[in-house]
C-alpha cells in the first residue's frame, strides 16, 4: 500500500507545478464537461446535468459531481476542475 502512495504523490508532484501554466480549454471535450458541471450547480441540478440550458446525457453525474467537488475543496481553477481527472486515472491504473 505504501508503494501505491508513492507513485500517487509522485503523479501529483510531476504534475501540480505545472497547472499554473494551463489554461481553460477552449476546444474538445474538456469545455463541454466543465460547462456542464458548472451549470448543474447553478441550477441547483444534482441528478440532470444540463448543458446550454438542455438536459445533457453526454456522461453519468459522477464526473460531473467530482469536478464540482474538486473545485469546490481546491478552488474555482483548473486545479479543482483536473485533479479529480487525475485522482480517477490513478485509481484505475491501480
Amino acid at each position: 500500500m505504501l508503494h501505491f502512495l508513492f507513485i500517487f504523490i509522485a503523479v501529483l508532484a510531476a504534475y501540480l507545478p505545472f497547472v499554473g501554466w494551463m489554461s481553460i480549454p477552449w476546444t474538445g471535450d474538456q469545455k463541454v464537461y466543465l460547462n456542464t458541471a458548472l451549470e448543474m450547480q447553478e441550477r441547483g441540478s444534482v441528478l440532470i446535468p444540463y448543458l446550454f440550458g438542455e438536459p445533457s446525457y453526454y456522461k453519468p453525474p459522477l464526473q460531473y459531481w467530482a469536478t464540482l467537488l474538486g473545485m469546490k475543496t481546491l478552488g474555482f481553477s483548473l486545479l479543482g476542475a483536473f485533479v479529480p481527472s487525475v485522482v480517477a486515472t490513478f485509481l484505475a491504473a491501480l
